[in-house]
């Protein structure tokens, strides 16, 4: 039995045999077969880490005054969150921005665990991100903000990465923006998984 492996300029074959009587096969064709077997498992070998696949997650909001509770707030302002988790990394990415606010916004903060007819604390403030974060934030009546959370750190007091990852994963999640005219928060939307 035998496979014939193809390469650029040369072919290499490679031999198997099993249950074959190999007592006329010669010492140098032995020492040939194997290491021809060697040099064909080393690059098969090699092969295997360019096979990595990373998976990625995506989960978004689109925040309004209409979502807000306990009691809807009526403006113009509008806004948008993305968050990507890879897993080839403890990190949580986000990319928020926002537009049309009646007044400047004074925070951009996520809540939980909440659904999208509750509200809850404030797990996370772009404005004072958890240790080992990093981020830009810019209020106006626009804004935006862009960072990074790392999940294997506590988010905060009494609230570990991985309770943020399982909150995140089961849509208990609510960003929201206040501002100096409506500080229980102008626009929100619940993160959800795209």
């Amino acid at each position: 039995m035998g496979a014939l492996i193809g390469g650029t300029g040369a072919d290499i074959q490679l031999a198997v045999i099993i249950g074959c009587d190999t007592s006329n096969i010669g010492t140098h064709d032995a020492m040939r077969l194997t290491i021809r077997a060697a040099f064909a498992c080393a690059l098969l070998a090699s092969c295997e880490s360019s096979t990595d696949v990373v998976a990625t997650d995506t989960f978004t909001a689109t925040l309004n005054g209409a979502s807000v509770k306990p009691t809807a707030v009526t403006t113009k302002g509008s806004g948008t969150l993305t968050i990507t988790l890879r897993s080839d990394t403890s990190l949580l990415a986000y990319d928020f921005s926002c537009a049309g606010l009646s007044t400047p916004a004074t925070g951009v903060q996520i809540h939980g665990p909440a659904a999208d007819t509750a509200i809850a604390d404030v797990l996370v403030d772009f404005a004072a991100l958890p240790a080992g974060g990093q981020g830009t934030l810019q209020l106006g009546t626009s804004g935006s903000a862009k960072g990074t959370i790392d999940l294997h750190k506590q988010v905060k007091l009494g609230v570990t990465g991985d309770s943020l990852f399982i909150l995140l994963h089961a849509g208990q999640l609510y960003v929201d923006v206040t501002s100096s005219g409506s500080s229980a928060g102008e626009i929100r939307g619940q993160i959800r998984k795209k």
